[in-house]
């Protein structure tokens, strides 16, 4: 039993669980405050007849103030809504590996019959205009959210600065590609509600779905330099900074991907890659029904956030199931202890009765 509940234990940690996750890009605190990504996990539907890529993620941070956002950049302008979470736990379920008891050697088990007959009971369950303009702005999952275009990076760190982010020249290196090549960035910010708490921060947030045009499916992996090394700052003086990082991309499209960042293959794992019913209305809604998923799993810390990660055809096109759990036990004989006893009493009395027949 004890070794029946660790593999159903390693298959939770293996599926994953739904818990709080967190988004890459630019995580942005308030000057003097710090924050950090502790999980992530995101969705990726991408329809390559109307280049439209759908990018729905879950959200948990580590943060020294309740009142911080992040900065997520898109090649056009996204509609922003709120996504129902229960997607993420029909994916990890259909990522599920294969769990099964192989039967190894024997063992005997000695018990009482009353034992287990009192023992009985309950099983336990299986488990504008000007230089920066604001396209479009929302409130959607527990942000506030500004749709913004801009002609300079300097601008642009500038208004997020007046805007309750830091305006650092960290964040306008990190800002420039995406001006240079005319990509929207979205800032989102924690709701006001979610402040007055106490000096340090576990903070999750309600699933967002961004939709845009693209030509090419993405995550948006890159972040600002000093998000590419553990936290140094506040964090790390009250105990709170973070000492891993994990990421799962599903990615459902037609057929298969691969990933590469920066022009190199992606050093993620590839769980899995199979075909899938959804059931979920939420991806319904957004015309998936059966799709090709294909799930990457990145625990890399400090992630080196160099460029976003690319999906493309894969060069392998087959089916990859992820390893199957075995359990192995042995064959296990039951054998009542009170046979046991009465085969000995049978014994002493058949040694008596031979001792009292010799004796006549």
């Amino acid at each position: 039993m004890a070794m029946l509940r660790l593999a159903c234990a390693l298959i939770l940690i293996a599926v994953g669980l739904p818990s709080p996750h967190a988004s890459a890009c630019a995580a942005a605190p308030p000057a003097g405050q710090e924050v950090r990504v502790a999980q992530e996990e995101a969705v990726i539907v991408w329809d390559p007849t109307t280049k439209t890529e759908h990018f729905i993620r879950y959200a948990n941070f580590r943060s020294s103030t309740a009142q911080f956002g992040f900065i997520v950049p898109t090649p056009t302008q996204p509609t922003l809504a709120e996504a129902d979470h229960g997607m993420f736990s029909e994916l990890a379920h259909a990522a599920r590996p294969e769990h099964r008891t192989e039967i190894e050697g024997i063992e005997f088990e000695f018990h009482s019959v009353l034992e287990l007959f009192f023992s009985r009971g309950p099983k336990d369950a299986a488990m504008s205009t000007g230089p920066v303009r604001i396209l479009a702005t929302a409130s959607v999952a527990g942000y506030d959210a500004t749709v913004l275009a801009a002609d300079d990076p300097r601008a642009l760190s500038h208004w997020l600065g007046e805007h309750g982010f830091e305006d650092s020249p960290e964040l306008e290196a990190w800002l420039g590609p995406y001006v240079a090549k005319q990509w929207t960035v979205t800032a989102f910010q924690v709701k006001a509600e979610a402040q007055g708490q106490p000096a340090r921060y576990d903070l999750g947030t309600r699933a967002v779905r961004m939709s845009f045009k693209t030509d090419r499916p993405f995550y948006p992996y890159r972040e600002p330099a000093g998000q590419q090394q553990p936290a140094t700052g506040k964090l790390q003086d009250l105990g709170e900074a973070p000492t891993s990082r994990l990421l799962r991309v599903y990615v459902l499209g037609p057929e298969r991907v691969d990933a590469s960042v920066g022009g190199a293959p992606w050093s993620a794992e590839v769980v899995c890659s199979r075909d899938v019913e959804v059931n979920t209305e939420a991806l319904r809604a957004l015309g998936v029904s059966k799709a090709r998923m294909t799930l990457f799993h990145d625990d890399s810390f400090p992630r080196r956030g160099i460029d976003e990660v690319y999906f493309d055809r894969a060069v392998d096109l087959g089916v990859l199931d992820p390893p199957a759990i075995i359990t192995r036990k042995p064959r296990t004989i039951w054998i009542p202890l009170e046979s046991l006893l009465l085969a000995a009493g049978l014994g002493v009395w058949g040694v008596r009765a031979a001792t009292r027949r010799r004796r006549r």
